[in-house]
């Protein structure tokens, strides 16, 4: 991790606004904002379209963003640029009175400067201890998620939510995300909401958790963010909607990362692995 010299505060303003024009069968969608921090700043605009055929028991989706970025890290005396395109094609479908299922595909195209200007990389080599990784400057990512939402009124109206993602990316990133919800009334409004998640992710091909040498590649990175992982994530909420506008809740959620919890079984050292207990109100 790279320290600046002295300690600095950062404040991010950000505005950001969104239209949206609905017809009968069609909403068409148009956005925008910007942010800006003391080393980062980001232009961005989307635009987004819905389309309802089929007696509104289908529903096609395009949407598009682009953002432009910049950096300029306190650490070091450049600024550098970034661009990413992104593109959703959507499908949602009533499967029947309870059934809803839902399918993205979403592409997105990053270029310019992509590493993070904090983190170096360790060189087991005395004359080069550290050295300041460097990250493809292109990448290309695609995700496509299917989601599933089951409607149970025999169970006091509980529904199941369950979603299933799949991401490659050309750094050579492929991962899975599994995630459930059971959302429970449970009387006079309270609802009771159980949800689970489990994400595993492949490495970076130019990731190493250190390296023997100056790498000869052109790229390299010990950003533990690239390396092959698992995640699990419990929690609970208990919420009510008060007067049709207030919504209280309380909740407990349990995360864990850890390298050999991954689908394919890597044995990693832990020296990335952590765990948290989050309680909200």
């Amino acid at each position: 991790q790279v320290l600046s010299r002295n300690a600095f505060n950062d404040v991010r303003d950000g505005a950001d606004f969104k239209l949206n024009y609905y017809a009968t069968d069609t909403t068409v969608g148009l956005g925008g904002g910007l942010s800006k921090e003391r080393d980062y700043n980001s232009d961005y605009i989307n635009f987004d379209l819905r389309q309802d055929i089929n007696n509104k028991l289908t529903t096609l989706a395009f949407s598009y963003a682009y953002s432009s970025d910049e950096v300029f890290p306190v650490t070091k005396p450049f600024n550098k640029d970034k661009g990413t395109h992104q593109f959703l094609l959507g499908l949602t479908q009533v499967l029947g009175k309870n059934t809803l299922w839902q399918s993205n595909l979403t592409y997105s195209y990053q270029n310019g400067y992509l590493t993070d200007p904090y983190k170096w990389v360790y060189v087991a080599d005395p004359n080069n201890p550290i050295i300041a990784k460097n990250r493809p400057g292109q990448r290309q990512q695609w995700a496509l998620l299917n989601r599933i939402a089951q409607y149970f009124p025999e169970l006091n109206g509980a529904a199941l939510h369950f979603d299933y993602r799949y991401f490659i990316d050309t750094w050579g990133i492929d991962a899975h995300t599994f995630e459930a919800a059971w959302i429970q009334p449970v009387g006079s409004g309270w609802q009771l909401t159980p949800r689970a998640r489990y994400y595993s992710q492949s490495q970076a091909s130019f990731y190493q958790d250190y390296f023997q040498s100056i790498p000869t590649g052109g790229h390299y990175s010990s950003d533990y963010r690239l390396a092959d992982y698992a995640s699990i994530n419990f929690g609970v909420k208990l919420s009510k909607e008060l007067f049709n506008h207030v919504n209280i809740h309380v909740g407990l959620d349990y995360y864990q990362r850890k390298a050999d919890l991954t689908l394919a079984g890597a044995n990693r050292a832990s020296f990335a692995d952590y765990d948290f207990t989050l309680y909200t109100a």
